[in-house]
């Protein structure tokens, strides 16, 4: 089931409208990750963003381009590489954030991804991570884009449950969308001008929660679907080869 697959039933906003919110909106609602640091080869110094070469011990690990799957889940990096700092703070992801990628993948038709970050597979990522520090981090680096739609002090009362947003960014119907705001090439990808003209489609949050739990089971289904044939495929090798 998609996300957008009732959209004809409701009334579409820009999703600019449902998050644009006064001066808050460039430093808390969408914004892009910092940039790592780089070091050049031929001098050996450090060039990049300033936030990311505060000195002390790495607790930091930094979500990146290719840890977003094509299914919207999220590939936690368990390796820290930055130090925390003030100026990093603004891209620390929390649950309830959602991160996109504007590009797809070779031999994709998607034009970008989002991924939720979910509490429940995040903190057992921060669980992992914290054997390399005490006190550690997730945040995101300058190939991705987070929206932040609840508990930042710009939507008092949303419209959107966050989960829902995701699963409708990434839906067939938002993709077509997309797709003809296309300025890719081998690989498809948009501006972050043209994922904020997205129409979405706005049921009531009751109907948005229900529309997650579905994808939710269906996701699960097809998880264990997988997995189901992983381990005939492994059977049916064990018996042939004692034949």
């Amino acid at each position: 089931m998609s996300a957008a697959s009732s959209q004809s039933k409701y009334r579409q906003v820009p999703l600019r409208d449902l998050i644009l919110s006064g001066e808050g909106y460039t430093r808390h609602v969408m914004i892009s990750g910092p940039v790592e640091p780089r070091i050049n080869k031929s001098t050996g110094k450090t060039y990049g963003s300033l936030a990311l070469q505060a000195e002390g011990t790495p607790n930091v690990a930094l979500i990146a381009f290719g840890d977003l799957k094509r299914d919207g889940s999220i590939d936690y990096p368990m390796t820290p590489t930055v130090a925390y700092s003030p100026e990093i703070h603004d891209y620390v992801v929390r649950p309830g954030d959602i991160l996109l990628r504007g590009r797809g993948y070779v031999g994709s038709e998607k034009v970008a991804v989002a991924a939720y970050i979910d509490r429940e597979s995040h903190d057992a990522a921060l669980r992992s991570l914290r054997k390399e520090a005490h006190e550690v981090h997730f945040a995101y680096n300058s190939s991705l884009l987070r929206i932040r739609l609840q508990g930042d002090g710009v939507n008092d009362a949303p419209q959107l449950d966050p989960e829902y947003l995701a699963a409708y960014i990434n839906s067939p119907e938002a993709q077509r969308y997309l797709t003809k705001h296309n300025q890719g090439g081998l690989v498809a990808g948009v501006s972050k001008s043209d994922i904020l003209g997205l129409p979405v489609a706005l049921p009531s949050l009751s109907e948005q929660k229900q529309l997650v739990q579905l994808i939710r089971a269906q996701a699960e289904y097809a998880r264990v679907s997988a997995r189901l044939g992983e381990c005939y495929g492994l059977l049916a090798n064990h018996t042939f080869n004692r034949s």
